[in-house]
Parts: structure tokens; C-alpha cells; sequence
């Protein structure tokens, strides 16, 4: 199956749970929650790829343990898929704000940094937006109530294991540019990429999901 095919799967399936009464879904919550689902799908495809025997499993994931206890995952293996690689979430997600209209896409670079300086910390997964465009689901939370669901949709379909991330970022890419008169493209960029860098170094087991 075409990778947009499933990313137009994914969106609809999440606008179904995230939609009110009415129809209506709150666009800063299905950007926040289609950012961490790409940034946990990269840490996801990693674990899959080593599985398949596709990656070295030497130094494929670096385990930090914090000084609260908490277990968060590292490594270029991660940052490929999410950041660096010529196809990745945030070239996929930049590539579609740009095209909605943005003037400056955000710094990912202090993206990136943010999030290692929160890691183990009280402000780990909370969106530096401003109060009027927060989630209304925190990150972590939109992992925990559709991670499950939603990759199980993409496991159902034709797919290749190692874009898991990439299909969540494709329906991030459509609802930035069919947001576009509501949000600024830059900002939806923002919001995405925050989300995606952040749960990309969450621990499985702290969603309740087993490798």
C-alpha cells in the first residue's frame, strides 16, 4: 500500500477519536498527537528493524536511566528516521509547512536541545507553545491512549516497518496544509516537531506497550 494511503488512514482513524460531539477536532491536539506517534514510531521502527535482523543491534539504542527513575532512549539509529535521513519526520513535516506558506520554519536544532535539557524533568513533553495553542492532551497522554490503536492499524496494512514514523508524519503533513487558514504552517511545524523529539525517547514500557 502507498505510504500516503496509510497515512490518510491514520488521520482519519485519529480525527475519529479525537473529534467532539459535533464533528469537530482541535487541530493543536492532532498536531501534538500525530507528532509523538511519528517521534515514538521512529524509536519503534529502530526496535523493529533490529528485530529483522536490518540493524545492528550494537549501540542501536542508547538507554538513559534519570534521576527520577525514568528510562528514555537515544541514538543516531532514532535520529535518522526522525531528523537526519534524506526522508525523515522532520523534513517531511518542514517540507509541508513551507508549502502551506511558512516564512521561517522553527529551529530544530533548539528543538532538539530543549528536549535533552527536560529529559527526566518536570517540563520532559510539555510544549513551549504559547497557553492558547497547547494540547489539549499533553503528549505522553496522546501516546498512551493512541499508540496502541493506531499502530495496529499500520501492522493490518502493506507496509514497511522501518517508515512507521514517516506514516504519522505524512498525516501530520496533510493536516498542516489543510489547516493552514486556522494555524500558521510554522507554528503546526512547531507543534509537531516538539511532540515528535520529545516521545521519540520515551521507554515503551511507560505507555504500557510491549516490544
Amino acid at each position: 500500500m502507498a505510504p500516503d494511503q496509510i497515512s490518510a488512514q491514520v488521520r482519519a482513524h485519529l480525527e475519529a477519536q479525537l473529534s467532539d460531539p459535533q464533528g469537530r477536532v482541535h487541530v493543536e491536539t492532532m498536531l501534538s498527537a500525530l507528532g509523538a506517534l511519528a517521534g515514538f514510531g521512529c524509536q519503534i521502527a529502530v526496535r523493529e528493524a533490529v528485530k529483522a535482523g536490518r540493524i545492528n543491534p550494537e549501540g542501536a539504542l542508547m538507554e538513559v536511566t534519570t534521576n527520577d527513575g525514568g528510562t528514555y532512549y537515544f541514538g543516531d539509529q532514532i535520529n535518522q528516521p526522525l531528523l537526519e535521513a534524506p526522508i525523515s519526520v522532520w523534513k517531511l513535516v518542514a517540507g509541508a509547512a513551507q508549502h502551506a506558506g511558512a516564512r521561517e520554519l522553527p529551529d530544530i536544532i533548539e528543538i532538539v536541545t530543549h528536549v535533552s535539557e527536560t529529559v527526566g524533568g518536570g517540563g520532559f513533553g510539555v510544549l513551549t507553545v504559547d497557553a492558547k495553542n497547547q494540547p489539549h492532551e499533553a503528549p505522553i497522554e496522546a501516546l498512551k491512549k493512541h499508540w496502541s490503536s493506531s499502530y495496529a492499524l499500520i501492522a493490518s496494512l502493506p507496509r514497511d516497518p522501518l517508515m512507521t514514523g514517516w506514516y504519522y508524519a505524512g498525516a501530520a503533513q496533510s493536516v498542516i496544509v489543510d489547516a493552514r487558514q486556522v494555524i500558521d504552517p510554522a507554528l503546526a511545524c512547531r507543534i509537531v516537531m516538539e511532540a515528535a523529539v520529545a516521545m521519540s525517547k520515551v521507554d515503551p514500557r511507560a505507555i504500557g506497550f510491549e516490544i
